[in-house]
C-alpha cells in the first residue's frame, strides 16, 4: 500500500521487477545445473504423460502458469487505467491489456519450465528425492555451491513477495467487485476476512 500510493503504475513495476528476479535466478540455476539440450528439446516436443505422477505435475505446471487470481489482478489493475470516457482510448487500453497479458503468461510459462528444467538436471539426473523447499536449498549447496543456494533463496524471497502481494490485491479487487465500490485500502487491511 505504501508502495503504490492509490497508483497502478509503481505496483507494475513492482511485479515485473520481482519476476524479473525470479526468471534470471532460475537461467543461473539452469547454467549451473547443465540440463542434457537434447533430453531437453526431445520432451519439449513429445511430452511423456505415461503415469499420474506426470499428469498431475503437468496440470499442475499449468496452473501454477494460468492462476486465476493473477488474471483477476492484472484485469483489475488495467480497469484501474481506464479513466476517459473515451471509446477510442478506451479500446487502445484494452489492446494493451492483451499485449499485457500474452507477455505475462507467457513468461510465467517460461519461468516455469526453467523451474522444471532445473529441478529435473539438478535433482532426477542424480535420482535425488526432493520433496520440499527445504531440501532443495540443502542439495543445492552441496552439489552445485553456495551461490546456487544463495540464489535459489532470492528467487525464494521473491515468489513469495509477488504472490502474496497478488493474492491480497486479488481479495481488495474481488472484495470491491462484490459491494459494487471502492474502499479505502486501509479499512480493508483493519477490517477481518
Amino acid at each position: 500500500m505504501g508502495l503504490a500510493g492509490g497508483k497502478v503504475r509503481p505496483l507494475e513495476y513492482f511485479f515485473m521487477t520481482l519476476v524479473s528476479m525470479i526468471g534470471v535466478g532460475y537461467v543461473f540455476e539452469i547454467f549451473i545445473t547443465g540440463p542434457r539440450l537434447v533430453t531437453f528439446l526431445a520432451g519439449s516436443v513429445i511430452p511423456n504423460l505415461a503415469t499420474a505422477d506426470r499428469v498431475v505435475i503437468a496440470v499442475g505446471v499449468v496452473g501454477a502458469t494460468v492462476m486465476p487470481h493473477a488474471i483477476f489482478v492484472h484485469s483489475a489493475l488495467s480497469n484501474d487505467k481506464i479513466t476517459e470516457s473515451n471509446l477510442e482510448k478506451k479500446q487502445r487500453t484494452m489492446r494493451l491489456h492483451r499485449a499485457e497479458s500474452i507477455i505475462m503468461f507467457t513468461f510465467a510459462g517460461l519461468v516455469n519450465v526453467a523451474i522444471m528444467v532445473m529441478a529435473a538436471a539438478g535433482f532426477r539426473s542424480r535420482d535425488l528425492s526432493v520433496a520440499t523447499i527445504q531440501d532443495a536449498y540443502v542439495t543445492l549447496q552441496p552439489l552445485f555451491g553456495q551461490a546456487a543456494g544463495i540464489v535459489f533463496g532470492i528467487t525464494l524471497l521473491a515468489s513469495v513477495l509477488s504472490s502474496s502481494t497478488t493474492a491480497t490485491l486479488a481479495g481488495q479487487a474481488i472484495m470491491e467487485g462484490v459491494l459494487g465500490r471502492k474502499m479505502s485500502l486501509w479499512v480493508r487491511r483493519i477490517v477481518p476476512a
